[in-house]
């Protein structure tokens, strides 16, 4: 399974599906684009599915997963607390540069900009040369209202997701 094909609604049918499995029962066959998913989880036997975690893992406070109230989220990281309310100002800054950045070029373009790791590298440094000028002048940049330091952490950015992308397909 891809992780571009996850959607909450497949991840709760596959992990009723599996838990019925491993209880024994077999649900009705349902017509979905799930159907010959889940008829290979409940035909195949227990000691060949993988194990789950979240199937034994209690919340922070004990509580176990089919208690409500209970959150499985040991050991995944916080964006939110960790990154957005760490930094807001300056992500609302990277934010404004791929706004503009997009308007400039195309949305999402940067992904397929041959060789991106190094040329992002490398407009990275260019920016940090610039940066006690504070502002972008707009000769071939995003204009004035546009700190250089905001262009490196985007640069920055847009390359550790590149570098990123590209372990994931040599481990995959």
């Amino acid at each position: 399974m891809s992780k571009d094909s996850y959607t909450p609604e497949r991840n709760f049918f596959l992990t009723h599906a599996l838990k019925d499995s491993i209880a024994g029962r077999r649900p009705a066959q349902q017509e979905t684009p799930d159907s010959a998913v889940l008829s290979a989880v409940t035909t195949a036997s227990v000691s060949a599915a993988p194990p789950l975690q979240h199937l034994t893992e209690t919340d922070p406070r004990g509580l176990s997963a089919s208690v409500p109230g209970a959150k499985l989220d040991k050991g995944k990281v916080d964006v939110l607390r960790g990154a957005i309310q760490y930094f807001p100002k300056a992500l609302e800054a990277v934010a404004h540069v791929s706004e503009l950045g997009a308007c400039k070029y195309s949305w999402m373009g940067w992904k397929s900009v041959p060789d991106g790791i190094r040329r992002y590298g490398a407009a990275l440094a260019r920016h940090l040369v610039y940066e006690p000028t504070a502002r972008d002048t707009g000769a071939g940049g995003l204009g004035p209202d546009v700190l250089h330091a905001a262009q490196v952490a985007w640069n920055a950015l847009a390359r550790l997701e590149l570098i990123i992308a590209e372990e994931e397909k040599h481990d995959g």
